[in-house]
């Protein structure tokens, strides 16, 4: 289904869950019949959930997936609601004002600023490559702190090596508006001491000492946290995601390995097998070592791993939670910042049926609906070698009429700005819209129309 027939079915599913919310008019008797089937489930469902989320740019969808919920909290009184970011911290962007991409590159364009400053992103996979080289062409300075090498990397005028989520500490909000903090795995120094790897937000301080005259000095994560805190109230709680780094049980720093864990001198044995100091952590209250405390006598959020005397390591998580399989005895890691008002909302309006969608007639142009992979679809990990291995052929998806009407059979070869694809046709695929695989085309958003030249003849 086309996202506008799938936001049509979910206004029709919410409408027969509850008769207050809008009908849907015009629907086919197949329509009708699965609209039936889903709400009729969902009534019987104990804890009915519905997902959606962004990643078909449509905004009906996902008013039509709030209907659903709203009607099953009205008629059932329950049913949960979860959205799905394109990102991880996207929720926390959204809290802090963030303006879309746009907006940015349009006041850069227009030379309203002389330098930019890109924090781990590739302005390349968000928006056509025209629009990005037309923007960053006005900039006399770029700067791009990233941990790997981007096209957009590759027009930094200073490229700062950023840490990994793996290298780096931090705080994230999730899906559910949920403050957490994530912790630094190990410090890059200690296996390469040559390393000049740092956290973005360290990278930023030192740059903007450095434009006042100052020199850099120490900034931990606390002070970071606090500072984002008096700049944005809304993100109050985020203080509470984590004990600060001063936090102890029994004058003890939180042990980041398992008693067991062995092998730190073998990491620099090629280097020398003197052992060096441990890392010293002032971000957060973890040891960078098994010294510390592991027990689950005391209540807390930050477990690393699980480990109890007689039980294996599965088993183990017993001992840290108030039941077997329920919640932390510390409570759940993180903080609530945005949590849900009940009776709050209203029905949405069903989305306007396009004209001719009735009558059969055909789109003017064929519009891309991005396809996710299960390997090579998304953009760091196509980046590793193993993960291109595994990648099958990519290929595009027509339905049977869009085919036949471009003279095209399963297993041509079309083109695509820029890339030969195969074709594959399915049954039961929305006219007038063209599957595109995920990670292929950057720049390219859902929706948008797409140019196609058949390469084996027939008509483009």
């Amino acid at each position: 289904m086309s996202p506008d027939e799938i936001a049509s079915l979910g206004f029709a599913v919410a409408h027969r869950i509850d008769p207050a919310a809008p009908p849907v008019e015009g629907l086919s008797e197949a329509m009708v019949e699965a609209a039936e089937t889903i709400a009729t489930a969902l009534m019987a469902a104990e804890r009915p959930l519905v997902v959606s989320g962004g990643s078909l740019a449509s905004e009906p969808v996902l008013e039509a997936a709030g209907n659903v919920a709203r009607a099953l909290s009205r008629r059932a009184k329950r049913g949960g609601l979860a959205l799905i970011r394109r990102e991880a911290n996207s929720t926390g962007l959204s809290m802090m004002g963030g303006q879309p991409l746009d907006r940015a590159l349009e006041e850069l364009a227009k030379g309203h600023a002389d330098a930019v400053v890109v924090l781990e992103n590739d302005l390349f996979q968000r928006l056509p490559r025209q629009t990005v080289d037309t923007a960053l062409a006005q900039a006399e300075i770029c700067v791009v702190l990233d941990h790997q090498r981007t096209a957009t990397a590759e027009r930094a005028t200073f490229l700062l090596s950023a840490a990994s989520f793996a290298e780096a500490d931090g705080t994230l909000v999730n899906l559910e508006g949920r403050a957490q903090r994530f912790f630094q795995v190990y410090d890059p120094g200690y296996m390469r001491p040559e390393s000049r790897i740092h956290e973005s937000w360290r990278w930023l301080h030192a740059l903007a000492v450095n434009m006042q005259g100052e020199k850099a000095g120490d900034i931990t994560l606390d002070t970071v946290i606090a500072a984002c805190v008096e700049a944005h109230p809304e993100l109050g709680g985020m203080q509470e995601a984590a004990p600060a780094s001063h936090y102890r049980i029994d004058g003890l720093q939180l042990a980041r390995e398992p008693h067991r864990y062995s092998g730190r001198t073998s990491m620099r044995a090629n280097q020398n097998v003197s052992e060096p100091r441990v890392p010293q952590d002032p971000d957060s209250a973890f040891a960078y070592s098994m010294e510390g405390y592991s027990g689950y006598h005391e209540p807390r959020q930050q477990v690393p791993f699980a480990w109890a005397p007689g039980w294996n390591s599965p088993q183990a998580w017993n001992k840290f939670t108030d039941e077997v399989g329920g919640h932390l005895r510390g409570g759940d890691p993180g903080v609530r910042l945005v949590c849900p008002v009940p009776g709050q909302g209203h029905y949405s309006l069903p989305p306007q049926r396009a004209e001719g969608v009735e009558s059969g007639e055909r789109s003017p142009a064929l519009r891309a609906l991005i396809l996710p992979r299960l390997f090579g679809g998304e953009e760091t990990s196509s980046l590793a070698v193993p993960i291109q291995e595994r990648t099958q052929t990519p290929s595009v998806t027509l339905s049977m009429d869009d085919a036949e009407h471009l003279s095209i059979r399963g297993g041509d070869t079309v083109t695509i700005l820029g890339e030969a694809l195969s074709v594959v046709q399915q049954d039961g695929w929305p006219k007038g819209w063209i599957g595109l695989p995920a990670g292929l085309f950057a720049g390219l958003l859902p929706g948008e129309p797409v140019a196609l030249d058949n390469s084996a003849g027939g008509e483009p």
